[in-house]
Formats: structure tokens, C-alpha cells, sequence
């Protein structure tokens, strides 16, 4: 009980923290990702493209999973002009939230998420990023 209570205070926490810079964009989205190894549903992106300022950030933060001890979620954020990945974290149970940042300006990122478990886990995928929403990924 004490864990979740914690949670939601943090959760609360980092939104305020993402409201806070003035040209930021915040968003969320619910994820429901199948185990690690299964074929398909086990990753998903936001659907569009981040576009970063220069040296622009962007933060993230994971709430809600179906189990609330022992899992292990990964991020990436993967250059849409080079396919390159710009960074992966981990998160889990215990670091539930993370951040990208010296980014290059004027490219776009898509953001992923990906289970690394043996079970299935869902929840709440809380983002935001200095710049503006890009188009939508094909």
C-alpha cells in the first residue's frame, strides 16, 4: 500500500516537473505490452515524431504496471532522419522515470518502449520534450 501511495506522489511529481518549462510538450499513453519473446505486442512507439530543440531533452516516467515489484521496462529514443538510436533506459520498479537530453536540434526522435520481462505489463507512459509535436510515424 505504502509502495503505491508512493508511486502516485511521484507520478504527480513528475508532471508538474514537465509542465514547468514554458515551450515543453507534455504527453501520455497507455501501454499494454505482451512478454518479452512473445511474437509482436511486446513494443510500441507514440505514433509521432518528437521534434527536439536544440540540446533539447526528453523525460519520461512509467506508472501503473500490473505488478507493482520486479519489472523491467526499456526506452529508447531512435533518430528518425538516421534510424540511429540516441540512448536506451531501463527502468524499473525502483527508477521509474528517466531523461534523454543534449539532443541534436531540428531532428526528429521517436520514442519507444519495450517489456524486457517474462510477463505481461501495463500502464501509463508519461513523456514530454522540449520542442513540438512532428508528423505521424508510416
Amino acid at each position: 500500500m505504502k509502495k503505491k501511495i508512493i508511486m502516485s506522489l511521484l507520478s504527480v511529481f513528475m508532471m508538474i516537473c514537465f509542465a514547468v518549462p514554458v515551450f515543453a510538450e507534455v504527453s501520455s499513453s497507455t501501454f499494454n505490452l505482451t512478454k518479452a519473446g512473445s511474437s509482436g505486442g511486446n513494443s510500441y512507439n507514440v505514433g509521432r515524431y518528437l521534434d527536439v530543440d536544440s540540446k533539447g531533452t526528453v523525460e519520461f516516467s512509467i506508472h501503473g504496471t500490473n505488478v507493482a515489484r520486479g519489472w523491467n521496462i526499456q526506452v529508447s529514443l531512435i533518430n528518425g532522419s538516421t534510424g540511429k538510436s540516441a540512448g536506451k533506459v531501463t527502468l524499473t520498479d525502483t527508477k521509474t522515470s528517466g531523461k534523454f537530453t543534449n539532443l541534436l536540434a531540428s531532428d526528429s526522435y521517436i520514442i519507444a518502449v519495450k517489456n524486457l520481462d517474462s510477463s505481461s505489463r501495463s500502464g501509463t507512459f508519461n513523456y514530454s520534450w522540449t520542442g513540438k509535436w512532428g508528423g505521424f510515424i508510416n
